[in-house]
């Protein structure tokens, strides 16, 4: 992590803990200004630097790419096409239908068909011996008063 990271963040947290312990201070039982309670006026407070950097760097141009390299960098007649066939060779299950479209070889159709199965079944086997640790399993998601358990 850099340090501009950690100064953003330790800044962020103290300054919206300032002005949400101010906030409070100051309209303790009052009526709050444009109806904002202490922690969504620490949002914007704490938010507000950011702002002002993301409309001064827009400003910016962009840097054309490769220029620091030597590379002259060759447009794409369909960038969008070209992402878009990266997305779906990496999500699961559309990664099958680009091997599909693709024409994959068979080997590589069973390497992937074979993972998945090995996969599945330890996500399985791991489940089960990890449920069996405990005499009473826990609430496995509590919303509310709504609890839902493994049945």
């Amino acid at each position: 992590m850099s340090i501009g990271v950690a100064l953003g963040i330790g800044g962020a947290l103290w300054l919206g803990g300032t002005v949400a312990d101010k906030w409070d201070a100051a309209y303790a039982g009052s009526d709050l200004p444009f109806g904002l309670k202490s922690w969504q006026a620490a949002f914007l407070v704490a938010a507000a630097p950011a702002i002002l950097l993301a409309v001064l760097l827009a400003r910016l141009p962009e840097p054309l790419r490769g220029i620091a390299d030597g590379v002259r960098p060759v447009p794409d007649p369909h960038p969008f096409r070209a992402s878009l066939d990266t997305l779906l060779g990496i999500l699961p299950g559309f990664a099958w239908l680009e091997f599909t479209r693709r024409k994959a070889s068979a080997r590589l159709w069973t390497s992937n068909v074979v993972a998945a199965v090995v996969i599945i079944a330890l996500a399985t086997w791991l489940t089960d011996f990890t449920n069996g640790l405990r005499l009473s399993n826990p609430v496995a998601l509590s919303i509310c008063s709504l609890q839902l358990r493994k049945l």
